[in-house]
């Protein structure tokens, strides 16, 4: 027997034997049916005895004619596959000039072992003979029969090696015409390869039962303990190589299974994957699982499902909203037209080149029925629904009529089977408009709903478990209180009935007190705004409310089945709301000062009030990790309601009044109590005059909505903001976990700019002092975070002049001025700020209309130059702003 190739070594050979004896002319030569060149005998050979020009089996592939390329080998694939799917049986013999069907010699491969037995020449190598040859030799060699791991000899290079060997071997097997028989001594120079039967297991077994003579059977059987069936299919197909190529049959056999087991792999694979390029319902799924691919498709149409549709008949339209009208895409329907199990060729190519396939859809057809019905005010023209109305207690039925437009039968129908998923617009089905509520439905829904709700009274109790604390009574409703609480509706086609839950609570609350029901109080923090005070902080507690959606469903199901007064109670429903914010308190992070700053302010009534009401609003707001606080929205509405008032502000560089006066100093005692915490300087703007109750380049204006004092909490902890008034000063106190360690450091000012004195006319004029004179300063803080990194900002600000105010034509006197008019004024000392944040008094002049208190004296400035001698400049007043009389502007 024919030994196949059980080795890497044997298969590299035998694939270079192949490769050697495909000469580009010998293939043209072959095709062209020309004598095909002798094999000579390999080294090693082991001929055999009765036939010494026979070619060597069992050792290296002889020279034979062979095709020039690989595309004989894929042109075979290709016919079997068309073959198969167009169902045509192939020929057994496929090789040029073969025999007619019925013609075949033992020389041609056939499967007629007898003539070979008995007919054949003794010299003539025949098929068993062959292979008995094959077997001596290599018994003599010592080699085993049993396939070895053939690793190293790609699937692909066995297969075209395996299909050129018996295209070339079948063309040897029929000589052209005019050759000699296989009988003459010029055949017995030709080589002629025997098929091994262990090519594979089912042809070997197959070949066995066909094969001539119980001996050459047993001689198989005795070569074949060894072999493994499971030795893979390179050994089979290198077996096949080397093998006979007489008999087509074979080869069909090999072919056939190559072709089944590369198909069924196919079909099995298109069943756990989606080819690249594959879609459902337009929805790209290439390249996915079917679980993938399934969500992929139920997250794409629930967004398309979810956008509303527009629905016509003729001339009219409305729109419904797919999923509301019970339309949906089956997911797994959808994705199974890919993956489902299928044989058919056509179909498993069509899947590995990204088949696309249509989305399933499922339609609820009664919820479909209620959308349009619904909607038939807007897709038909005369179509009335019955009604039912109440005359005091008693229920009347007002008469439908039918009209045109929508047939929503039909429509229904036809949707149902084929929804155009994607369309923007779907036409429906003309004809007449049946109305959704008949009368016959109005009147039975009246006598057995309406009529006994209404018949005898209703009595609702509480249950002091489920309340917030315990009713001080019950609710009785008469069918006259009823009455004028029923809602009969008919929007979606069927009739129902509620109670107006707005009516409903209130008699609920003035039978049994408000006390049963409560706010969800959300977990946080509270402070009283003084020196002494520490954050609180507040648990979460869930909500409770009447449930009145509940109590309304109770009283109309009891009041229309049971119809004895005694029976017709309800115990009042309850709802519970979790609050919003459920977090523990050690996870605040709210447990000591961080930043704190003081500002003083002089006494005037209106302004104070303004500060007083500011440092309210303030006082108790938290502040996130990573959030931005705005000094503007925690202020705001500032207006009467508020506590808020008119006072002085600087408007265009005029000293006027608006509401809201004064708040600028909450602004600027904010900025720095957050400046010292160590928070995100976000937005402040400093004001155009320096005040010396501020602290120099570290104060700021409010002018809202335009200009604000922000920061961010740069800090993993919540922050609590105390602020309050009390014995001259603005206090406020940043509450959290200390993060950072702060140093500020402030230069001294520069650049300094007498004041001059500025002439203006008008009846909003008043004559003013002057203030302070203007100079550059520049303020920087560092930051030193738990990492050790250590972050600088720098603050440059420069002020204008305070310059004095006289007025031509009239006017009011002169404020009280802080220096002499035209005369510099020194810059003064700037306030200055304790360990713990609290400001110290400082001297200086006043900003506004009245004077500060008396201060110690300040260090003296550097003489400044006298102002012009020029005569004073004349300005006219700025009016205000609408923004200064709606809210607040700039405060001083």
């Amino acid at each position: 027997m024919n030994d196949a190739v059980t080795s890497p070594d044997e298969a590299t050979a035998a694939l270079e034997a192949l490769h050697a004896a495909t000469p580009d002319h010998a293939a043209e030569a072959a095709l062209d049916g020309d004598a095909l060149a002798e094999a000579p005998p390999a080294e090693g050979g082991a001929p055999d005895a009765g036939d010494a020009d026979a070619p060597e089996v069992g050792g290296a592939v002889p020279e034979v004619v062979l095709p020039a390329d690989a595309a004989i080998a894929a042109s075979a694939l290709a016919i079997a596959t068309l073959a198969d799917r167009i169902g045509v049986v192939l020929p057994e013999a496929v090789a040029p000039g073969e025999v007619e069907e019925g013609a075949r010699t033992a020389a041609d491969g056939g499967t007629e072992p007898a003539d070979d037995a008995e007919g054949a020449p003794s010299d003539a190598p025949t098929e068993s003979g062959g292979a008995q040859t094959g077997q001596a030799g290599s018994a003599a060699a010592g080699e085993s029969s049993q396939p070895t791991d053939l690793a190293g000899v790609s699937d692909a290079a066995v297969a075209a090696a395996a299909l050129g060997v018996v295209a070339a071997g079948a063309r040897t097997a029929v000589p052209p015409a005019g050759a000699e028989a296989p009988g003459d001594a010029g055949a017995a120079a030709r080589p002629i390869h025997a098929l091994p039967e262990t090519a594979t297991p089912e042809i070997a077994v197959e070949e066995a039962d066909s094969e001539a003579g119980a001996d050459t059977q047993g001689d198989r059987a005795a070569d074949r303990p060894g072999e493994d069936e499971g030795a893979g299919r390179a050994a089979a197909l290198l077996g096949l190589a080397k093998g006979p190529v007489r008999n087509p049959r074979r080869l069909m056999i090999a072919a056939g299974a190559l072709v089944a087991t590369a198909w069924l792999g196919s079909a099995i694979w298109t069943t756990q994957a989606l080819a690249d390029g594959s879609t459902v319902g337009g929805v790209s799924v290439g390249g996915m699982s079917p679980s993938e691919a399934r969500s992929a498709v139920e997250q794409s149409f629930a967004q398309s499902l979810a956008h509303p549709v527009t629905v016509t008949a003729g001339d009219k339209s409305a729109q419904i909203t797919p999923v509301d009208s019970g339309v949906s895409v089956d997911a797994a329907s959808s994705v199974g037209r890919l993956t489902g199990f299928t044989l058919n060729p056509l179909t498993i190519i069509d899947r590995l080149g990204g088949a696309s396939v249509p989305a399933a859809t499922s339609v609820d057809s009664a919820a479909l029925t209620r959308s349009l019905n619904g909607h038939l005010d807007e897709l038909s023209s005369g179509t009335v629904n019955a009604e039912i109305s109440l005359r005091g207690t008693k229920p009347v039925v007002s008469p439908s009529r039918a009209g045109t437009g929508v047939d929503v039968e039909a429509s229904v129908s036809g949707l149902s089977s084929d929804w155009p998923l994607g369309a923007s617009t779907i036409a429906l089905v003309e004809g007449t408009t049946s109305p959704a509520i008949t009368d016959e439905q109005a009147q039975s829904y009246a006598d057995s709903v309406i009529a006994p709700v209404l018949s005898a009274p209703v009595t609702v109790t509480a249950d002091a478990a489920t309340t917030a604390a315990p009713a001080t009574g019950s609710l009785t409703l008469s069918p006259q209180e009823l009455a004028p609480m029923l809602r009969i509706s008919a929007k979606t086609g069927e009739l129902s009935t509620t109670l107006d839950p707005d009516a409903l609570r209130q008699a609920v609350v003035a039978a049994m007190g408000s006390q049963i029901e409560r706010a969800a109080v959300e977990s946080g923090w509270t402070i009283e705004g003084r020196a002494d005070a520490r954050p609180q902080y507040v648990a979460p507690v869930d909500g409770l409310a009447i449930d009145t959606t509940a109590l309304s469903t109770q009283i109309i199901t009891i009041g229309s089945t049971q119809v004895g007064s005694s029976q017709r109670a309800v115990v009042l429903p309850m709802t519970s709301s979790a609050p919003s914010s459920t977090t523990a308190e050690a996870d605040w992070g709210i447990k000591e000062i961080v930043g704190e700053y003081a500002t003083d302010y002089y006494e005037d009534a209106a302004r104070t009030q303004n500060l007083i009401a500011g440092a309210a609003a303030l006082n108790g707001k938290i502040v996130k990790p990573g959030a931005t606080f705005s000094t503007n929205e925690s202020l705001e509405p500032v207006d009467a309601e508020h506590g808020f008032t008119s006072s002085g502000v600087i408007l265009d560089g005029v000293h006027t009044e608006a509401f809201g006066g004064g708040l600028s100093q909450i602004g600027t005692t904010v900025f720095n109590a957050a400046y010292e915490a160590g928070m995100d300087d976000v937005e402040h703007h400093p004001h155009s005059y320096w005040f010396d109750r501020y602290p120099a380049g570290r104060e700021a204006t409010l002018w809202s909505p335009e200009k604000d004092v922000k920061f961010t909490n740069s800090t993993p902890y919540h922050a609590l903001i105390q602020a309050w008034v009390v014995d001259g000063k603005v206090h406020v106190r940043l509450w959290s976990t200390r993060h950072y360690d702060v140093s500020i450091v402030s230069g001294e000012k520069q650049g300094y700019t007498p004041i001059r004195t500025v002439n203006r006319s008008g009846p909003r004029c008043e004559p003013y002092g002057g203030g302070e004179g203007g100079f550059s300063i520049t303020v920087t803080r560092s930051r030193k975070a738990p990492d050790g990194t250590v972050t600088e900002d720098t603050l440059r600000t420069t002020y204008d002049p305070d310059n004095a105010v006289t007025c031509s034509g009239g006017g009011a006197p002169a404020h009280p001025p802080s220096a002499q008019a035209g005369q510099s004024q020194g810059p003064g000392p700037s306030s200055q700020t304790s360990p713990q944040g609290q400001e110290a008094p400082s001297g200086g002049s006043s900003d506004g209309p009245a004077a500060a208190a008396p201060a110690p004296p300040a260090a003296p400035a550097p003489p400044a130059p006298q102002a012009q001698a020029a005569p004073p400049a004349e300005e006219a007043v700025p009016q205000p702003t609408p923004d200064a009389k709606a809210g607040f502007g700039r405060q001083d």
